[in-house]
């Protein structure tokens, strides 16, 4: 069948298909218009407003996540209605707890683990979050020793994590707990290819990927 990529773009998502064909999801916000007043603007997604989106996951019954970076919040995409499932719209903060209970400072990527919980590098909170999708409780993973993360993954129980101003890629063990660097060493810059990836320089990481056969893609 026809493959399909979803994009977060600027205060829109977007659908582009494998024929290079583009339509907006939230078109009422193709022309432009960006909010999150009143009732935040939940409801059907051709009238939700977003801000800034940064980040999509989706689940395996179809269910798509954003991480909306400019209103400080997860939303979720079902049944074509908008909600918002963890987060304070618009107020910037760092607590643990059920939905609006919990609060960000400009969360910037999310990963689903599996159809029950996601996490949250929530970036200038300098920490790694959990959403538990079933309760909508959300936890503190990672809470000391980044800075700036800018996007996580996870492989076989082991996080990855885009360290952004750390200028590294980090990784904690499934099996220890304990974070270590794979990637980066701090400064910033470019010396070549083909050298031991902790010996390597890289510059502000936002985002990464890891395949099944734990390579890493930056």
């Amino acid at each position: 069948g026809q493959s399909a990529s979803f994009v977060a773009s600027n205060i829109s998502l977007v659908k582009v298909t494998g024929a290079n064909s583009i339509s907006w999801i939230n078109s009422s916000n193709s022309t432009g218009n960006y909010s999150f007043t009143g009732d935040h603007k939940d409801g059907l997604v051709a009238d939700a407003y977003f801000s800034s989106p940064s980040d999509i996951e989706i689940n395996s019954a179809g269910e798509m996540y954003i991480c909306d970076f400019g209103n400080e919040v997860i939303r979720k995409i079902s049944a074509g209605k908008v909600t918002t499932i963890a987060g304070k719209p618009k107020t910037s903060g760092d607590a643990n707890g059920v939905g609006s209970n919990a609060m960000f400072y400009a969360p910037s990527g999310i990963f689903l683990e599996d159809d029950n919980n996601m996490l949250i590098a929530d970036r200038n909170n300098k920490k790694i979050k959990r959403l538990n999708l079933k309760t909508n409780e959300v936890t503190t993973v990672i809470s000391t020793g980044l800075n700036m993360p800018s996007d996580v993954v996870s492989v076989n129980g082991n996080i990855y994590i885009a360290d952004s101003s750390n200028n590294r890629i980090r990784k904690v063990s499934a099996s220890t707990g304990i974070i270590s660097t794979v990637a980066g060493t701090g400064s910033i810059g470019y010396n070549g290819d083909g050298i031991a990836a902790t010996s390597a320089l890289v510059t502000y990481p936002c985002g990464g990927y890891v395949d099944g056969g734990g390579n890493i893609y930056i």
